[in-house]
């Protein structure tokens, strides 16, 4: 899977542009607040409809402009695919794939597989749950779309269970809610840790290899009502009955705090390197390795279930990468379509991708 073609109208700081990528490796090259994770940006939208620095849609409008277009050519499967995104001042937002316009956000997701990897992402070790649930949900909503639409339905029975113990009058109806919600999340669950056994082995491997075999990689998911010692045969069984049980004997906690305590959205992974729990005891050289295996994981296990190269974004990362790591991390990346935005070209870059396509950037202009 690659990129072939970008349009670009009205989008953050470029009011018109046409670019064409290598299938391999792209250096977006400039100084700082030119535009270079503006571009980039531009391409995780066309992946996720949303952007991974806003929440805001309205945010991607060219300043005094009355909407956005995106619009890309993707080569899949050795098949030509089109996605464009439109999004205007009166916060209509329309998704098509090859001209078809798409009913939900969730018939997007999968279609342009992308992993990212920014400066923000080294806080998925000593950052908060959130950030590991939401590297978890991504990463498994690309490659499972099902998992995705899991996600929206029990984020909205969750929300109703919310409203209701903020009225402090629960009564009855506060069962329907707790079974809808374990049910979802159960089946979340299921996705969750049969991704996990992936990450496990590939990630081991990966951060002993980058480690030059100093540190064993060990994660743990972290949750208060997953039973021990699940069969493959009654994994959703189990789980939802734990989750149930939890739900029923933490209401009155729930009712006086006002959100529900249990359920995927509350849980959590640990990291262990060599035995120790790297939030707490890892030092920052630790940290990066463990954030850079997760990244490079996320491409073998998408590589392994699709069949399919993702793209993959390093968004001004190499300048917080020792020169050990850049060098192994940009040993990984020769078979598939990056996207390295950089202030400059050091000699790592230079000895490694000699055959890159370089796009200069100067006030959102391709220069």
């Amino acid at each position: 899977m690659y990129i072939k073609r970008l349009s670009l109208s009205n989008f953050r700081n470029y009011k018109s542009v046409e670019l064409e990528f290598s299938p391999n490796v792209n250096i977006i090259l400039g100084e700082n607040a030119q535009g270079k994770t503006n571009l980039v940006e531009s391409l995780y939208v066309l992946g996720f409809g949303k952007s991974f620095r806003t929440s805001q849609d309205k945010d991607l409008i060219c300043m005094s402009e009355l909407y956005t277009h995106i619009d890309a050519e993707i080569e899949k499967m050795n098949h030509p695919l089109q996605i464009e995104f439109k999004f205007n001042q009166k916060q209509k937002k329309e998704i098509k794939i090859n001209g078809v316009p798409l009913k939900k956000l969730s018939e997007l997701i999968g279609e342009l597989n992308v992993v990212i990897f920014s400066p923000e992402d080294l806080q998925l070790i000593k950052g908060t749950p959130a950030v590991r649930r939401k590297y978890m949900d991504k990463s498994i909503s690309q490659i499972y779309p099902y998992y995705y639409k899991l996600l929206v339905d029990y984020n909205k029975v969750l929300k109703q269970r919310n409203n209701l113990l903020k009225q402090k009058q629960v009564a009855s109806m506060i069962d329907i809610w707790d079974e809808q919600l374990s049910d979802y999340g159960a089946k979340i669950m299921k996705y969750r840790l049969e991704f996990l056994e992936e990450l496990k082995k590939i990630c081991f491997d990966i951060h002993y290899s980058i480690s030059q075999e100093k540190e064993h990689l060990k994660i743990d998911y972290q949750s208060n009502y997953l039973p021990k010692n699940l069969g493959e045969s009654d994994v959703y069984d189990k789980i939802y009955s734990g989750m149930l049980s939890n739900l029923k004997n933490r209401l009155d906690l729930d009712i006086r705090r006002g959100y529900t305590s249990v359920g995927p959205h509350r849980d959590d992974l640990v990291f262990y390197i060599n035995d120790r729990e790297g939030k707490k005891f890892g030092s920052q050289g630790q940290v990066r390795t463990t954030a850079l295996s997760l990244k490079l994981s996320e491409i073998s296990i998408i590589e392994k279930i699709l069949n399919e190269h993702p793209i993959l974004i390093l968004d001004d990362v190499l300048s917080e990468l020792d020169q050990t790591r850049q060098n192994q991390l940009i040993s990984y990346i020769s078979d598939i379509q990056t996207f390295v935005t950089t202030t400059e070209i050091n000699s790592i870059l230079e000895s490694h991708i000699k055959d890159a396509n370089i796009i200069n950037i100067k006030d959102g202009n391709i220069i």
